[in-house]
């Protein structure tokens, strides 16, 4: 410990920092503590406590192990609760090294956010004085704004439950107007199938002290609650029911207020049904009870990574759902992609679980039924159709006009089939949609990507006799079945995910598609070389 007094207090006394030590440090219990003060050369200069704790220089989770606090600071940006500033630098066993690099973290916020007041516009989620966390409320984007002071009912269905309680926010339907407003989830979410009823208000700002610091009473929303929305609150008792109040006693007021670019965001409030917080008219000095909400906005469900719009936004269906189109189709569904069809006839058996999207607990079912309930349970923006059906050889006109009328509605395909005979049907559909053939040989060796239709079996036909796969080593699984190729789960994903890749970087480059093929080459370390 005397070694990493000295070194902190050494580092902090060194002269290329613009600061002075004004109580020298010390250690207290476990800790290692100290007072500064920055000095400004455009405002009053500021002191903070300094906190060291003993597993310092590493960190707590994703918590700095070093505070440097002022309460008096909670007006500006990026402070924490008890008034430390929310920093984070790069990690480093080297106490001297890491200490030096969290003090200029500290200068660097002293001058953008104390000195300069900047507001980088990045929304900053309320800290909550009283938070239920049993409870969490997600919202997305809605189809209409609702506009200040809007008041009225809203509408919510409870989601997956565990531990805590999940709820999904559906509508707002305005007290004096009798608009509704509908919150844009996908078809299987967006239900207002016994939906619980809460009320909605929309405020003109953020109910917080300073910038994100949540209200603590009641009374904090004197000047924000009208009076014809404290009567409301009053009135509003009567027309709820039991089944719409939270843990028996708490009925929800979901407060909405802008933020950015138009977009509202939303806060919950649990009100007790049998106290309300208004007496005669006026708001009573109570605690405030807040619940979790989280925007799920599309945006910001696919902010981390999602492929390009033109396959986002267009309508796609997925031709074959084994080993290579279920994993495609996920891929399409976590890539934020809205509009996914399925087409396959075939069941899904314990033998195709081990590379494809399938799981033994749902035992055997349609392939096309599982994958649509797994692709659902990703994204609550995706819109599954199925397809329970076989590429019939074309013996009619009227066959060859149903498969079109299909096929024309998407403006992708992508025929993960594998079978030469489909190759050979699709060749004699005019087909207008945007086809992309996929298929990989035998151990996945080479991924195959034919772009477009009318020359799809010639085309895959010369690619695998130019590969000259091993068909020795075929897999035969038990009874009267056709051998299949021999791949794992992780070496198809990385031949189709870099497929993928490729594709999504062609599109948002500009590029025009053309056919390509992945080639491994195990004997330099397994590298991928892409060949178009």
């Amino acid at each position: 410990m005397d070694n990493r007094l000295r070194i902190i207090d050494e580092t902090f006394k060194k002269d290329i920092y613009n600061l002075i030590v004004r109580e020298g440090f010390e250690v207290v219990d476990s800790f290692i503590i100290g007072k500064i003060e920055l000095i400004s050369d455009v405002k009053s200069n500021v002191l903070f406590d300094v906190r060291v704790e003993a597993i310092y220089p590493l960190k707590l989770g994703n918590s700095e192990s070093i505070s440097f606090t002022n309460v008096d600071l909670k007006k500006y940006s990026h402070i924490n609760p008890d008034g430390s500033v929310c920093f984070h630098s790069l990690s480093s066993p080297d106490l001297e090294y890491k200490l030096d690099n969290d003090i200029k973290a500290l200068l660097e916020w002293f001058h953008e956010y104390y000195e300069l007041e900047m507001d980088d516009k990045h929304f900053e989620y309320p800290f909550y004085s009283k938070l239920n966390e049993k409870n969490v409320f997600l919202f997305c984007d809605s189809d209409f704004t609702p506009k200040k002071d809007d008041f009225g009912f809203f509408y919510y269905t409870k989601g997956y439950s565990t531990e805590k309680n999940n709820y999904l926010i559906q509508g707002l339907k305005n007290q004096n107007d009798f608009s509704k407003i509908r919150f844009l989830w996908s078809n299987y979410y967006g239900n207002f199938k016994n939906s619980l009823k809460g009320i909605y208000l929309i405020l003109e700002k953020a109910p917080v002290y300073h910038r994100n610091f949540s209200f603590n009473k009641w009374t904090d929303f004197k000047t924000l609650f009208s009076a014809s929305f404290l009567k409301f609150i009053n009135d509003s008792k009567k027309k709820l029911e039991k089944k719409d109040l939270i843990e028996g006693k708490f009925f929800v007021l979901l407060l909405g207020y802008p933020i950015y670019d138009n977009k509202i965001n939303y806060e919950i409030i649990l009100i007790d049904y049998y106290n309300l917080p208004v007496y005669k008219g006026d708001l009573v000095d109570s605690d405030i009870i807040w619940a979790k909400a989280v925007d799920s906005s599309y945006d910001i469900f696919f902010g981390r990574g999602k492929l390009h719009n033109s396959l986002t936004e267009s309508k796609i269906l997925v031709l074959g759902v084994g080993a290579i189109g279920s994993n495609l189709a996920e891929s399409l569904v976590r890539g934020g992609c809205k509009n996914v069809s399925l087409f396959d006839h075939d069941i899904k058996e314990i033998g195709n679980i081990c590379r494809a999207k399938y799981n033994f607990f749902s035992g055997e079912s349609f392939k096309v039924d599982e994958l649509a309930l797994l692709l659902t349970s990703i994204s609550p923006f995706v819109e599954i159709k199925k397809y329970r059906n076989v590429i019939l050889p074309l013996l009619t006109d009227e066959l060859k006009k149903n498969y079109l009328e299909v096929f024309d509605r998407y403006d992708y395909i992508f025929n993960c089939t594998a079978s030469n005979d489909v190759n050979i049907i699709i060749d004699d559909l005019p087909i207008k949609s945007q086809l992309l053939t996929l298929s990989i040989s035998n151990n996945a060796n080479d991924l195959v990507c034919i772009i477009g239709n009318g020359n799809v079996y010639q085309t895959n036909s010369k690619i695998y006799n130019e590969i000259n796969q091993d068909l020795n080593d075929l897999f035969n699984p038990q009874g009267c079945w056709n051998p299949t190729f021999k791949a794992s789960f992780h070496n198809i994903n990385a031949l189709l995910n870099f497929a993928l890749s490729n594709i999504d970087y062609k599109l948002k480059k500009g590029l025009e598609l053309k056919t390509f093929m992945l080639d491994v080459n195990e004997r330099e370390n397994y590298t991928i070389k892409l060949k178009d």
